[in-house]
């Protein structure tokens, strides 16, 4: 870019180039060799996603309410702004003083070509940049461009987050955590199939037991032997009346009735 500028100013002439013209009015910019000092960043390179922090000239009351809403949009103009992919910047919370707004940066996806991609802590670098240049472009609800300061710590410290090593232990905790809550509802599980099962078992064997004896009391009674006895006495009518008795209890009763009767 800095090449580029110098052939436009010097490759104009001596008159210069024009840069305005209206109203017999002419502003020309005279040949002049641009010297570009080159930003030089201490990275760490340690490949570790970062949270970088702004603060924006607004009132605090009137993002409150809708603080999400309103940090995502303002996550993807600092996107658009920086040149990098909206997902990159995200996890924005807003806080008040007078808005301070923190947000993650992540590192790049593993579908990005790793010779262009940017880092996830340049990209944090550069938000705090272009944040003490006054090159951030966030504006209000009426589109009105805000005021964007670096906060107090953005660029003398960010903070590190080794995105990939604390997924990597959430989803190992998570893992185990819902393997075994699972491994113990397919135990309780089991044990109260079983148990069920054995409650049934036993059931039905009282069952037969209970139908078992009742069977073998009604053949019981049915294979007793009939024992009949005929009683033979006179009536003053000189008629003989015989009587049938049908258990040997029955007989025996009577058998003590005659003996009683003989003694009187």
């Amino acid at each position: 870019s800095v090449q580029a500028l110098n052939r436009t100013l010097n490759t104009a002439g001596t008159a210069g180039l024009l840069l305005y013209s209206a109203s017999g009015i002419s502003v020309r910019a005279l040949p002049y060799t641009l010297a570009a000092e080159p930003i030089s960043r201490e990275l760490l390179n340690d490949g570790n996603a970062r949270r970088v922090a702004i603060r924006i000239d607004y009132d605090y009351s009137k993002v409150e309410k809708d603080a999400a809403v309103i940090g995502a949009n303002w996550m993807t103009s600092i996107a658009t702004t920086l040149g990098v992919e909206s997902y990159r910047i995200k996890g924005s919370s807003l806080a008040a003083g007078s808005v301070v707004m923190t947000m993650t940066v992540t590192k790049p996806a593993t579908t990005e070509v790793q010779s262009t991609a940017v880092s996830a802590e340049e990209v944090a670098a550069m938000i705090a940049e272009q944040a003490s240049y006054g090159e951030l472009l966030i504006t209000d609800e009426n589109n009105k461009v805000l005021n964007v300061y670096p906060n107090d710590t953005s660029i003398l410290q960010l903070i590190e987050e080794p995105a990939s090593a604390q997924s990597r232990t959430l989803v190992i905790v998570l893992g185990v955590g819902l393997g075994s809550f699972f491994v113990i509802v397919i135990v309780m599980v089991l044990i109260m199939v079983i148990l069920k099962t054995r409650a049934e078992q036993h059931r039905r064997e009282l069952l037969w037991s209970a139908d078992n004896a009742l069977l073998e009391s009604i053949q019981s009674k049915k294979s007793r032997p009939e024992i009949i006895d005929v009683e033979q006495s006179s009536s003053s009518s000189g008629h003989s009346t015989v009587r049938f008795a049908d258990s040997a209890e029955s007989s025996l009763k009577r058998k003590k009735k005659r003996k009683s009767s003989s003694r009187h």
